[in-house]
């Protein structure tokens, strides 16, 4: 199984995630040419501590509505307030129990998709 590109839901692709992807497909091409079977894997999923960090932030300091459009950049932009609210020990520790709980339950809990979607 060879991994590659996993871009970042929440930024923009660039050229770094372009060339992770051409080189990822090179080297399953070039591992199916030498007779090995390749599993080729690339993840888009939206699950994560970037994510757990974007939907920590959201719920606990957002007040205002997601956009209408530009959503991903949006998401960027919260992710990044959150990385910088999370940098300080303080913050860290206060919070991690609420991070660790989103991590846990984002997939599950129909409030926070609610709130996402509308």
């Amino acid at each position: 199984m060879i991994e590659f590109s996993q871009p970042n839901t929440h930024k923009g692709f660039h050229v770094g995630h372009l060339r992770n992807a051409a080189l990822g497909d090179s080297l399953c091409r070039i591992f199916r040419y030498n007779g090995y079977e390749v599993v080729a894997a690339n993840y888009f999923g939206d699950v994560g501590t970037h994510i757990a960090k974007c939907l920590w932030y959201f719920l606990n300091h957002c007040d205002e509505s997601p956009p209408d459009e530009l959503r991903g950049e949006w998401l960027g932009e919260l992710y990044t307030k959150s990385v910088q609210l999370l940098e300080t020990w303080k913050a860290r520790k206060r919070n991690k129990h609420r991070l660790r709980s989103v991590i846990c339950f984002a997939g599950r809990n129909k409030h926070w998709r609610r709130k996402i979607r509308s």
